[in-house]
């Protein structure tokens, strides 16, 4: 007879942990009588989840209407949503938790911002390493079996070369803030769960995109990092032209620094999110893991990509970030995007380590998906909301 198995996730809103949420549905649809979802968040989380999966989460599924109500339904006695937040603490019934057991507890919320300011740091801190630390301590007095937290590729700071997903140094710079929050709670969850004997894995995610295997190609809740990068101009060509007119290609002088030899390593949500899953409950021998590609996506095959999909002309390349002269454009931009993006798109090749072998590997982000990606962006702009 097969154990009943019980998961418990944060983040489940966002981009990563819905994958995550729908992969482990996927994976239990046979028999959903032999799982639970515990899903920790803010109130209101009961009817956001399940409007996540009643659209996105059918999408992944690939369920026709008539299947889709009866899985409503009988998620309903398999998804308990509990009250947790990360910056003010709010205590589940931690011992009725404690009678139903955890077996994994996927730790997947976090706050992502780029910028550098102090109230950011703030919010970093207050969610992404104080909160973890309250996500550790509930998970010890519940007795969760496995731990797995989510933490960042890029945690990695600001270095090059070959990348272990476990590589971890303190003394060298970081592009932003959020980088060393990222840090500073995968370390204190590495010593937490060392000290507790908890059963502990981490994953580092590098860049995360829609989806590129399960409906709707790409898909994504949320359109920030190169998202944001491209909607700032869509916005500045808006300002530009009359709503009628914004189909015309538009001249839009703009000096941009990024480096021709390196790009962006982007994976998708659920390949990580399959990922995830897998290497949690078929183990390899190791705990650390990067969720990235194979390879980067060259800046100078993405980026122009973005500019002709919203019918902007006059980028032009340049080496390092234009100190004078700046027009309009190139001042707003290195004031907002490009403060944020410019020390990721001028820096020297990462490789990050991927999975070992016999592990599938990530749909390439080449120019036919790099395509399918804008394509649900620019069609799904103003249908998508912040998590």
């Amino acid at each position: 007879m097969k154990k009943t198995l019980h998961y418990m996730l944060t983040g489940a809103t966002g981009l990563l942990g819905r994958n995550l949420l729908f992969e482990i549905i996927k994976q239990h649809l046979d028999d959903l009588t032999r799982i639970k979802i515990f899903v920790l968040g803010r109130a209101g989380l009961a009817q956001r989840i399940f409007e996540i999966i009643g659209t996105d989460g059918m999408n992944y599924l690939s369920l026709d209407k008539g299947e889709q109500k009866g899985l409503l339904d009988a998620l309903g006695a398999v998804i308990h949503c509990l009250h947790f937040d990360l910056e003010s603490y709010i205590g589940a019934d931690e011992q009725w938790l404690q009678q139903q057991g955890v077996d994994f507890f996927f730790h997947v919320a976090a706050h992502t911002d780029f910028r550098s300011s102090e109230a950011v740091k703030k919010k970093l801190w207050s969610v992404n390493v104080d909160g973890t630390h309250k996500v550790l301590d509930l998970a010890r007095r519940i007795r969760v079996a496995h731990f797995i937290y989510t933490g960042s590729a890029y945690a990695c700071g600001d270095t090059t070369g070959r990348i272990e997903p476990d590589y971890i140094n303190f003394d060298q710079s970081f592009r932003n803030p959020y980088e060393l929050s990222k840090l500073e709670a995968e370390v204190s969850v590495r010593r937490f769960t060392r000290r507790h004997g908890i059963k502990a894995t981490f994953f580092r995610p590098s860049t995360i995109c829609g989806r590129l295997i399960e409906k709707e190609i790409g898909a994504v809740s949320k359109f920030d990092v190169f998202y944001a990068w491209m909607f700032f101009f869509l916005r500045c060509k808006e300002r530009m032209y009359k709503e009628n007119d914004l189909d015309k290609t538009a001249f839009m002088p703009c000096r941009v620094a990024y480096n021709p030899e390196s790009g962006l390593n982007i994976v998708p949500a659920d390949y990580a999110a399959k990922a995830m899953y897998r290497l949690t409950l078929h183990p390899t021998g190791t705990d650390s893991f990067h969720l990235v590609n194979t390879g980067e996506t060259k800046h100078d095959c993405y980026i122009p990509a973005m500019t002709t999909a919203i019918g902007m002309e006059g980028m032009q390349h340049v080496a390092e970030p234009p100190l004078m002269e700046l027009n309009e454009l190139e001042t707003m931009y290195y004031k907002t995007v490009g403060a944020i993006f410019t020390p990721y798109i001028t820096s020297a090749p990462m490789e990050f380590a991927v999975p070992g072998a016999g592990e599938p590997t990530a749909p390439a982000v080449d120019a036919g998906n790099f395509d399918k990606l804008l394509a649900y962006a620019l069609d799904n702009r103003h249908g998508v909301t912040k998590n």
